[in-house]
């Protein structure tokens, strides 16, 4: 009879065996959870490095603790200096964008945990990505108080109560979905995070955006680009591929109970039995397709493909570009999967929908391909010439495209104008189909704003820290994305403000007190600075401002605040900051 589980606490040691030769041992307080068969590890403790000859523990030095006061003056206590410039604008960001009041909404009663995510998605945005080591000495430098520091073992146990919390998580993407208007534009994307580590049970091998041969966890992110905010994500493991991802993405979308949205994809979520779920969920698309995946539409576009060197064509907003819009209907069909008033369990259900397919063909692209493509057929030829053997690839290429003769033992290598025509009458194409932008111009206008969703994903790795996992446990790799995942909804908002700004700062709107010479100066002046500087460098800019409190004398209280040029009070009252730094 097996041993029942008892799931008390216990205390392990665990080495670690370094490639110097030095064994550190390690104090582990651990919980065997039934439900996943590990042991979780509740604490961990550095108790010393082994010696090699006895066998005995010896003890490492302690961190040095970093004083904030400075001099032996009894005043110590009542006399402060602390930067308060990066901290004071994010702390006005959380509040304007809603985003501090949202996670305190989501996670109830635990005041304590939010505050906590709300300083580490900060400092990640502050710092531009700095490890999370790093944390305790930028808090001191920012007079963060002492009970409110956040330690190695408190962020771990943060990403902790997040990773297992997942009512948190889903109230918070809810919280942010409240905001939304009517038929929001949302964009759905995929990015992938390379791991060493064999602990962490979503990675696998699969397709590798980094391309480093390593392991992979996918994360799917739901992200508004009417708002310019995230709004979700999941993670699956690594070997998932894009087009069996749309059903759960549906599924969060109805859980989020966002009204009406259209969802904007690329290719790599196409398919038709994806195509087919949009509509018998009644949901609005648009995506991307290419005639290598959607294969049931290159008859319309075989139709329709002289049409696009009429000038006639060309896009009013792009020059460079020609497009046509085609209506057309499709039957859909798929199992009833339940007993309904019309229709059994298992009955074959077909429902007749109007689509559009929008057929673009960009100039710089063809161009680019034609290159491509000429210098690949050169290469071919002189292969062909010399007898060299082709790869298969290669090879198909010149069977299609050149005609090969053989006569007294000379080679003759003719080009097949019709096989190069076929070859090269697609360049350029970009092909777009939806069941709700009937108009070219506006179809593709909402597709190109699907780089919003790339851009998030690139500050995901450059800004919060999120190339690679940096942690050994489910838990708390979600909980950890989590944090990352708040961070650059600060990171956006600002970012979004600032670049609505440029386009209206230094111009005229008819009010008197506005337009008058110097104000508008002012704002040219600001929007100049603004187009030299990345949001980090502006961050790093009011990072200099400080504050000294002073207390004793003839005054009870004095504070001291770093001056501030015109150029950036204005900037500060344009972007709408209410807070310490416009007091001085």
């Amino acid at each position: 009879m097996a041993r029942p589980i008892v799931g008390d606490v216990r205390i392990k040691q665990e080495r670690r065996h370094l490639n110097n030769g030095r064994v550190y041992v390690y104090e582990r307080v651990v919980k065997y959870d039934p439900e996943t068969r590990r042991n979780i590890t509740l604490q961990r403790k550095l108790l010393g490095i082994e010696d090699p000859e006895t066998g005995k523990i010896i003890p490492t030095k302690p961190k040095r603790v970093i004083s904030t006061k400075t001099g032996n003056s009894e005043d110590n206590d009542t006399i402060q200096r602390k930067k308060i410039g990066v901290t004071s604008l994010l702390e006005w960001v959380g509040k304007a964008s809603g985003i501090d009041e949202d996670l305190k909404v989501a996670f109830g009663d635990d005041n304590d945990t939010a505050n906590k995510c709300i300083n580490i998605a900060r400092y990640w945005v502050a710092t531009n990505g700095e490890t999370l080591p790093n944390m305790r000495t930028w808090q001191i430098k920012h007079a963060i108080a002492e009970d409110e520091l956040i330690t190695e073992n408190l962020y771990k146990q943060v990403f902790d109560t997040l990773g297992q919390n997942e009512s948190y998580v889903q109230n918070y993407f809810k919280c942010r979905c409240n905001g939304l208007e009517k038929r929001s534009v949302i964009a759905i994307d995929s990015t992938t995070t390379s791991t060493y580590s064999q602990q962490l049970d979503a990675a696998r091998y699969g397709f590798n955006k980094q391309d480093d041969s390593l392991p992979t966890i996918k994360t799917l992110t739901l992200y508004s680009l009417d708002a310019h905010q995230p709004l979700a994500f999941y993670h699956q493991p690594g070997n998932i591929p894009d087009i069996i991802s749309i059903k759960n993405a549906l599924r969060e979308l109805s859980y989020l109970n966002i009204s009406k949205p259209l969802i904007v994809s690329d290719n790599g979520f196409y398919s038709l039995d994806n195509i087919t779920a949009f509509i018998f969920e009644r949901m609005r698309f648009l995506t991307r397709v290419t005639l290598r995946d959607g294969a049931w539409l290159k008859k319309i576009v075989d139709e329709h493909l002289n049409e696009l060197d009429l000038f006639s064509n060309q896009l009013d907003s792009d020059a460079n570009i020609q497009g046509v819009s085609i209506c057309f209907e499709h039957n859909f069909e798929r199992l009833c999967k339940y007993n309904t008033e019309g229709h059994k369990a298992g009955e074959k259900i077909t429902v007749i929908k109007k689509l559009h397919l929008h057929i673009y063909r960009l100039r710089e692209n063809k161009h680019q391909e034609e290159k491509l493509f000429a210098s690949q057929l050169a290469d071919i030829k002189a292969h062909l010439f010399a007898e060299d053997e082709l790869t298969p690839a290669a090879q198909k290429i010149a069977d299609e495209c050149f005609i090969v003769t053989k006569s007294r033992g000379k080679i003759s290598v003719t080009p097949n104008q019709d096989g190069c025509l076929k070859r090269s009458r697609y360049f350029g194409l970009l092909l777009l189909l939806t069941n709700d932008e009937k108009y070219k111009e506006s179809a593709l206008a909402i597709y190109r704003k699907r780089e919003h969703i790339e851009d998030h994903y690139e500050k995901l790795k450059n800004i919060a820290d999120g190339s690679k996992p940096r942690v050994c446990d489910d838990w708390r790799f979600k909980g950890r994305q989590f944090v990352q995942f708040v961070s650059l909804g600060y990171f956006d908002f600002l970012y979004k403000k600032i670049k609505t700004l440029k386009q209206t700062l230094g111009q005229v709107t008819g009010d008197p007190v506005h337009d008058l010479s110097d104000n508008l100066k002012l704002e040219k002046k600001v929007k100049s600075w603004l187009e030299n500087k990345s949001l980090h460098e502006i961050f790093e800019w009011f990072d200099c401002v400080e504050s000294v409190n002073l207390h004793g004398g003839k005054h009870p209280h004095v504070r001291l605040i770093t001056e501030q040029i015109k150029r950036d009070k204005k900037f500060l009252e344009v972007i709408g900051y209410s807070g310490i730094l416009t007091k001085n």
